[in-house]
């Protein structure tokens, strides 16, 4: 959004600001989003136990 060149006191340099930094909250909000979605667990987890190695 800040490719333009703009003067500092303008009042584009207010709006660049404003849209930059409500990209960034929208980037940092959509995983929160997304994983707020996720199911919560059904099942334990289980740990599967290791075999021996057969020896070589």
């Amino acid at each position: 959004f800040g490719s333009q060149h703009v003067s500092v006191d303008s009042g584009t340099t207010q709006t660049v600001f404003m849209y930059t930094w409500l990209s960034m909250a929208f980037i940092i909000a959509l995983p929160a989003f997304i994983f707020a979605r996720v199911p919560n667990d059904t099942h334990q987890n289980v740990a599967i136990s290791r075999r021996k190695r057969s020896a070589q």
